[in-house]
C-alpha cells in the first residue's frame, strides 16, 4: 500500500490498480468504450482492453477513473 501512495505522490505517468471488485486508473488519455463486459481505454498512446463483468463507471475526475466490476484480463492492443 505504501508503494501505491509513493507512486501517486511522485506523479507517475499512469497506473492501473485492480482490486477485488473495482479498477482504478490514473492519467488515462481517452475512454474508447465502457460496456458491461469490456473497457477499452487509451493511456499514453497505447490501447488497453479490460475484460470482465458488471462494469460500471463510478468516478471520473481529472484523468482518474474508478470502475466497479470484476476483472478477468487486461490486454495491450
Amino acid at each position: 500500500m505504501l508503494d501505491i501512495i509513493k507512486s501517486y505522490i511522485s506523479n507517475e505517468k499512469f497506473y492501473i490498480i485492480i482490486m477485488d471488485s473495482a479498477i482504478y486508473i490514473k492519467n488515462y488519455s481517452k475512454i474508447i468504450n465502457i460496456a458491461d463486459d469490456e473497457i477499452i481505454i487509451e493511456i499514453s498512446g497505447t490501447l488497453y482492453k479490460i475484460k470482465g463483468s458488471s462494469f460500471s463507471l463510478t468516478k471520473s475526475i481529472n484523468r482518474e477513473l474508478e470502475i466497479k466490476g470484476y476483472v478477468e484480463s487486461v490486454d495491450k492492443l
